[in-house]
């Protein structure tokens, strides 16, 4: 009778097939830092996107009123002469609006001014009396220009 040598299996031959204990926790550990990079990343460019859209509104105001002075129609609600837009930066040292972090478009005659729309700035985001030289700007109709240029600040 011949006998066979039977091949016992190592039971440590069996994992040796998988990733160790350490091989795991490196790969995690550069997972949770790319993932929190990003993750700062993306909040980041979120607060930039929401001040540069900030700055856009409110140069579009301005535009708006700019352009409605030019058209020199005489509104229906004028009573007296149209004297032109104002844009008011409310909230600032010295402006006549208290609520702070809006701006108004107004229409103003010789025979008082009337409200036409009020915008907010988005949250954490604010005019500053800083970097702002003007709180009003007034596009006349007989001017052909604006009474208070400056600078709007943001931040």
């Amino acid at each position: 009778m011949i006998l066979q040598k039977q091949r016992r299996s190592n039971p440590l031959t069996r994992w040796r097939s998988g990733f160790t204990l350490i091989e795991l926790l490196v790969v995690f550990t550069i997972i949770a830092f790319v993932s929190t990079v990003t993750v700062a990343s993306f909040v980041s460019y979120g607060k930039k996107s929401t001040l540069k859209q900030a700055s856009l509104d409110v140069s579009s105001l301005l535009r708006d009123a700019k352009y409605r002075t030019q058209s020199q129609i005489k509104p229906s609600s004028c009573s007296g002469a149209f004297v032109g837009y104002r844009v008011e930066i409310c909230g600032l040292t010295g402006s006549s609006c208290n609520t702070a972090d809006t701006y108004t478009l107004s229409l103003v005659c010789t025979g008082g001014t009337t409200l036409i729309s009020t915008k907010t700035l988005p949250e954490n985001i604010h005019f500053t009396d800083t970097g702002t030289t003007s709180k009003s700007f007034l596009f006349g109709v007989l001017s052909n220009g604006v009474i208070g240029a400056g600078t709007l600040a943001l931040t």
